[in-house]
């Protein structure tokens, strides 16, 4: 009896686990959204921790997709933006570069954002990144840091179908689109329900969670 006792304690134990597992998972979304002509920005600002998580959805991307930040006041074009630009199905490629002109940017000697990934399905392609709000400590003086009661200029950029042969050689954007009003990431907004941040590792989640559903099922199937 005590040992048919401790099979339901520990199998109730495991799923709840598993319960609480899906329930992490669906915690996982972005706080704001804001459409930029067919580009989607989702993100999430949190000042307490000095940090934002962002989601791009670059449309007509095939190739690769890019997404610069810069202040308003560094005039129109390029110079001077933050960039971030990623390209390759599944687990892509991601990295970061300074433009300094209208031409092809410099990728920095060292990534400053915390996390990112990218990955292009079809003509999409979507990153994810999470950065501090200030200059990392490392970063150069040019890299652009994020500040209350300053709207952020976004330039988006992207070739539609001939991905780079390395984090350095790509051909250019055939196609780019500057919003110069910006976005204000300090403030909150929507253009519809939230998105699961990360989603470039969601095949790894819905994996794993099948698994331990599976490995539950057996797991009660020979203890009862």
């Amino acid at each position: 009896m005590m040992i048919n006792s401790f099979k339901l304690n520990l199998a109730l134990l495991l799923l709840a686990l598993l319960c609480g597992y899906v329930s992490l998972i669906n915690a996982q979304t972005y706080s704001n959204c804001q459409m930029f002509g067919s580009h989607k920005v989702e993100w999430t600002l949190d000042e307490t921790n000095n940090r934002l998580s962002a989601r791009f959805s670059i449309n007509n991307s095939g190739g690769w997709g890019a997404v610069g930040m810069k202040n308003p006041s560094d005039g129109s074009g390029m110079t001077g933006a933050t960039i971030v630009l990623g390209y390759g199905s599944g687990n892509g490629t991601i990295n970061e570069y300074y433009a300094n002109g209208n031409s092809q940017p410099s990728r920095l000697s060292s990534n400053q954002f915390t996390s990112a990934t990218s990955t292009t399905s079809g003509s999409t392609t979507t990153m994810t990144y999470v950065r501090s709000l200030t200059r990392p400590q490392n970063a150069p003086s040019t890299y652009y840091a994020l500040s209350k009661g300053t709207k952020t200029t976004l330039l988006f950029a992207a070739h539609s179908s001939q991905q780079p042969s390395s984090p350095t050689n790509f051909v250019a954007h055939d196609a780019y689109s500057i919003f110069a009003s910006g976005i204000d990431f300090f403030s909150t907004s929507t253009c519809g329900t939230p998105k699961k941040s990360n989603d470039g590792q969601s095949s790894v989640r819905n994996g794993v969670m099948s698994m331990m559903i599976v490995a539950l099922v057996v797991f009660m199937s020979f203890m009862f």
